[in-house]
């Protein structure tokens, strides 16, 4: 589906107003509402309208409800996988400098660590 059609059919509408409020709500650091509405033909005014007004009228319809909730995991899920696989931070240390070597060897297990705890519970971990 072109989400750059002109068009007033519900079926656009709705897919508006999805790609809207979860662009809007998983983007907002990354991207500006004109470059989340650029990508499909929409000015600032509309990203917001679709996001805010459009996505809040549209929640009593059970099937747009259930069809965001699926986006919206699926985006969630992609973007834990993201942050899972991610490199960790190459901290550049001095290499004449054994302390710096220790702090930087240091700060990437504690990335190690946190991103593995959040993704294990463990009883052992939680110690």
């Amino acid at each position: 589906m072109d989400l750059g059609v002109k068009s007033r059919n519900k079926v656009y509408i709705n897919a508006k107003a999805v790609y809207c409020k979860v662009c809007s709500d998983h983007l907002r650091f990354s991207h500006t509402v004109d470059e989340i509405g650029n990508e499909i033909g929409l000015s600032h005014g509309d990203v917001c309208y679709h996001a805010n007004t459009s996505f809040a009228g549209r929640l009593n319809d059970d099937i747009f409800a259930e069809f965001y909730i699926e986006i919206n995991d699926q985006v969630k899920a992609a973007k834990k996988v993201l942050k899972q696989t991610a490199p960790v931070l190459q901290l550049d240390a001095k290499e004449e400098d054994p302390i710096e070597q220790l702090i930087a060897k240091l700060t990437e297990n504690e990335i190690k660590y946190n991103r593995l705890r959040q993704n294990v519970s463990v009883e052992w971990l939680e110690e």
